[in-house]
């Protein structure tokens, strides 16, 4: 995979190297990040913020879990499997190099934003699109979801002339607006993390999936209540005897509407994991009526693409890290044990786009599937929530995620779960289920 192309010169390294996205105030900086570039620390400084206590405690579990730094260029595309190093290309042309992430119909607006360095060509989206393509983009799309933008946008306006696509675009940017004013307010008063959750980042997910008419494919779900069953709990093979309760929550995860025939599908493969538990194995066989490695309700039968983890207060990100690790593990547990894939037999399970939040900063990892092993790769830095304009660029990353869970975590789901053809499902018919 090489690195995305984009046209470079004076005028855009000048651009590139004032985008809003590089922190200037040292304090605001995550102490996982370097702000001098949209990947990871050097391996030296990345080892500095990882105690063996917690981290590398992770390498002790039943299926090891090791956080290596992600690599730049061909060594970083060898790192990666092939399900998602078309998506990692894709994510750093639009949070290092900021293609694409502007509205083209709202220009003016957003140079007014940017001040004395304006955006390049190549940071407006769908300015080459002539009108018939808009219109099929439009007609195919259908129509959007505007419950959470302000209606006097939609309708009303200081420019009367103003196709659909512009007032829609008005719109988003007044929300963008109000994300950036709710983030910094929660800085500011130093809001627990809840309260970040509520107020901002459950409205930016909404607004990000809400592009490209995902909101019907793909969803987020809160999972801050969801706790991983016991029996999918992994275990230390060294007998550590540290207690994983309590370190194992996400805030959120994000997964495919599934089909009514692959659900279907999941729930058979569910049922038969359901009669074959032991008799005695009692409220444990009622895990095994969940696809996921949680018993929360609505996740039962979606299998979870992205997990996102929540942190405001520096001293706990390690403790956040700690418990994406463990999520990530119980999740391969789960699988392996429905027989879908991991193991040291394979196939491997598809790599994993892990998100970790700290205060207003963003940045994403990869769980990879090694089969005796996991390996977080990362972090990428992926935008931040402290002005419209990393808004911008953190909604359209998200945008992108959400396009690579609707279609290759998507067409895993449905390889993986649907019966395929002339194949049914061994199951006792002597045994009654309902």
């Amino acid at each position: 995979m090489a690195e995305p192309s984009l046209p470079r010169g004076p005028a855009i390294d000048v651009w590139l190297s004032g985008m809003p996205d590089l922190p200037q105030v040292v304090e605001d900086n995550p102490p996982f990040l370097s702000s001098e570039s949209g990947r990871s620390p050097s391996p030296d400084r990345e080892e500095s913020h990882q105690p063996a206590s917690l981290i590398h405690r992770l390498q002790h579990l039943d299926k090891p879990v090791l956080h290596l730094p992600l690599l730049g260029g061909r060594e970083g595309a060898q790192q990666l499997p092939e399900d998602v190093r078309q998506l990692e290309c894709d994510i750093l042309e639009v949070s290092r190099y900021s293609k694409g992430i502007y509205p083209a119909e709202i220009r003016s607006e957003i140079e007014a934003l940017s001040g004395c360095l304006p955006p390049p060509d190549f940071a407006y989206r769908n300015e080459e699109e002539t009108r018939e393509e808009k219109q099929k983009k439009d007609d195919d799309e259908g129509p959007r979801s505007f419950g959470w933008l302000r209606l006097s946008r939609l309708l009303f306006t200081d420019r009367p002339e103003a196709s659909l696509r512009t007032r829609y675009a008005l719109s988003e940017l007044d929300k963008i607006r109000d994300l950036g004013r709710i983030a910094r307010e929660c800085r500011r008063l130093e809001r627990c993390e809840a309260a970040w959750n509520a107020e901002l980042h459950g409205p930016l997910l909404k607004l990000a999936l809400s592009r490209q008419g995902r909101s019907g494919s793909v969803t987020y779900e809160n999972a801050t209540s969801a706790r991983i069953l016991s029996c999918f709990r992994p275990t230390f093979v060294t007998g550590d005897l540290w207690d994983l309760s309590g370190r194992e929550e996400v805030d959120y995860v994000i997964a495919p509407r599934i089909s009514p025939e692959v659900d279907a599908a999941i729930e058979e493969r569910l049922l038969k994991a359901y009669m074959l538990a032991e008799p005695t194995a009692g409220a444990q066989a009622q895990d095994q009526l969940h696809v996921n490695q949680t018993g929360y309700p609505p996740l039962a039968r979606s299998p979870t693409a992205i997990s996102i983890a929540v942190t405001v207060g520096s001293a706990d990100t390690e403790m956040t890290r700690l418990q994406l690790g463990i999520w990530t593990a119980a999740w391969h547990k789960r699988m392996e044990m429905l027989g879908v894939g991991g193991g040291k037999q394979g196939p491997p399970l598809p790599t994993l786009p892990l998100i970790f939040v700290y205060q207003h900063h963003w940045s994403l990892y990869f769980a990879v599937d090694r089969l005796d092993r996991i390996e977080i790769c990362g972090p990428t830095e992926i935008g931040s929530s402290s002005n419209s304009l990393d808004i911008y660029r953190l909604v359209a990353v998200l945008e992108t995620l959400g396009g690579w869970v609707d279609t290759v975590f998507r067409n895993w789901v449905t390889d993986t779960f649907s019966p395929h053809p002339g194949v049914t499902v061994d199951a006792d018919a002597d045994v009654d289920v309902t």
